[in-house]
């Protein structure tokens, strides 16, 4: 009946979506467990790790008020004060409701940026299984849990928190070759974030690897050329334009005095990361990394003609790579180096199991065949539908028909 079809069609979909989300209990068990660390370490006391929080939190619970103010008279002794900018506009604005509503505009901030921290987890999570990376629970656990000064980044109460999302879509973006998705990332991060060059440099790195691993793509300097689109646009279209160029000129004039050795006072997290500290503050992503790039060289340059390493893995090894060399310069880039990382070294393993399998189902047909051809004489053929033929005519053996 029609009913009975229904029913019938109605639990089909009911056991497809709880084996959907089954499928992925692991991870919602991780996260949760994450979310509570995280909730702990956030509210063990009144303040907060980093002073920035207090900034963001009180800027945000005054937005409806200052609304799109260029003067901000509380910032007596910088250059800010008659010229105010808001580099992380959209992320105050996404700190707004929750600082306003609760009780203390810091307890605001950190509800927020709990939030943000599970977001990250879960854009990670996502882009290695849309990507169909294996052990996608691994590579979160081996993120969180093996990388101490990735850790103390992520639990800040500061912009880059959501940054480190916008640079895994970026990357996303890029190894789906999508000129709108790159676009877009690149127009947001402005919106978002002072330092979107960073989004560039990710989109360089990752073609120009491409280039040295597969080969010369067609279109090479498409995605980078979209990527800077979108830097273009998103200053040009900024509420504070053209305030955010000098942002940009002044965030230039710190990348270049911590790489030339400049005279400008920094803090501590644009020092360099000692080379002898990595297998203490980050043993994960350093094994990772590794990981990566012998496998990339092995799956490039080995003897093995069924091996072959992917565009995509190529890109994502060379953004990842060129983040972690820069820890090496200011310390504060591992909040990129470790989410690319983990993504360049789960789409190398892909690759290498992805060829392994090929070759031992290979090598199973081949053994099939010439056990069959030892016990009745007749290999069969390859299906009628790859050599256009009737299957009654696919037959090697000369007996005649009957």
């Amino acid at each position: 009946s029609l009913v009975g079809c229904g029913l019938s069609a109605l639990g089909r979909m009911t056991r497809k979506f709880i084996y959907k989300w089954l499928k992925h209990l692991p991870f919602i068990l991780l996260l949760m467990g994450c979310g509570y660390f995280f909730y702990s370490f956030l509210f063990a006391t009144d303040g907060v790790n980093c002073p920035d929080g207090y900034f963001h939190a009180r800027f945000a619970c005054q937005m409806p008020e200052r609304g799109l103010s260029r003067t901000f008279p509380n910032l007596q002794f910088t250059s800010l004060k008659d010229s105010f900018f808001d580099n992380h506009f959209l992320y105050n604005v996404l700190l707004a409701p929750f600082c306003r509503l609760a009780s203390e505009p810091l307890v605001g901030a950190k509800i927020a940026t709990w939030l943000l921290q599970l977001a990250l987890l879960i854009i990670v999570y996502t882009t290695l299984c849309r990507l169909h990376t294996p052990w996608p629970l691994f590579w979160i656990a081996l993120m969180v849990m093996a990388c101490p000064l990735f850790l103390s980044r992520l639990l800040m109460v500061r912009a880059h928190v959501l940054s480190m999302s916008l640079m895994v879509w970026t990357l996303y973006a890029i190894l789906r070759q999508s000129f709108l998705g790159a676009f877009a990332v690149g127009f947001v991060y402005v919106w978002c974030y002072s330092a979107p060059i960073a989004a560039l440099c990710t989109a360089l790195g990752a073609e120009i690897a491409q280039w040295i691993l597969t080969g010369w793509p067609r279109r090479w300097p498409r995605l980078t050329l979209a990527v800077a689109l979108g830097l273009i646009a998103g200053h040009l279209i900024h509420p504070y334009t053209p305030l955010t160029i000098d942002a940009l000129t002044a965030m230039l004039h710190v990348v270049s005095s911590v790489t030339l050795g400049g005279q400008v006072a920094l803090g501590s997290e644009f020092q360099s990361f000692k080379p002898q500290d990595l297998w203490f503050g980050l043993p994960g992503i350093t094994l990772a990394l590794m990981i990566a790039i012998i496998g990339a060289l092995h799956l490039r340059f080995g003897k093995n003609s069924n091996t072959k390493l992917s565009p995509e893995s190529a890109a994502a090894l060379g953004a990842a790579t060129g983040w972690f060399l820069s820890i090496f310069i200011f310390k504060r880039a591992i909040e990129y180096a470790a989410p690319l990382t983990i993504i360049a070294a789960a789409l190398v393993i892909r690759d290498w199991l992805g060829s392994r399998s090929r070759q031992s189902w290979q090598a199973l047909i081949a053994s099939s065949r010439a056990r069959q051809k030892g016990i009745t004489g007749y290999v069969p053929g390859p299906p009628a539908k790859l050599i256009g033929i009737p299957p009654r005519d696919v037959r090697t053996s000369t007996s005649p028909r009957r």
